[in-house]
């Protein structure tokens, strides 16, 4: 095979795993309606004091209680107000100084009643 071709086919597999990858991503990220909960659930090595952060669209705040692992796992509940914007929102769990996971959600207006 010559080396051009070879070189051709990889540019374009490489960019045919992009193009799915940056497909998956939308449809992977969690949609959660208002009034519903965000519930985040890890597991962890620390042993240090861990809390979870929800940051809103619009720069609004949501602070999980402090907790300690228990046989390595953590979980946290976030009720979403339904005055909370709509769009994406991001958050963190910190123990001790590194944080931990992230991760992102979209928030979204609850299904019309039927």
């Amino acid at each position: 095979m010559p080396h051009r071709l070879l070189v051709t086919l990889a540019t374009c597999a490489l960019a045919l795993c992009a193009a799915a990858g940056a497909l998956a991503t939308p449809a992977a990220t969690p949609r959660i309606a208002r009034g519903q909960t965000f519930h985040i659930r890890l597991t962890t090595k620390s042993f240090a004091a861990c809390i979870a952060v929800v940051n809103y669209p619009g720069g609004g705040l949501q602070l999980g209680a402090t907790k300690h692992a228990i046989d390595g796992r953590l979980s946290w509940a976030f009720p979403i107000a339904r005055s909370r914007p709509l769009g994406r929102a991001s958050w963190y769990v910190q123990c001790g100084l590194p944080v931990e996971r992230t991760g992102a959600f979209i928030v979204i207006n609850p299904p019309a009643a039927g």
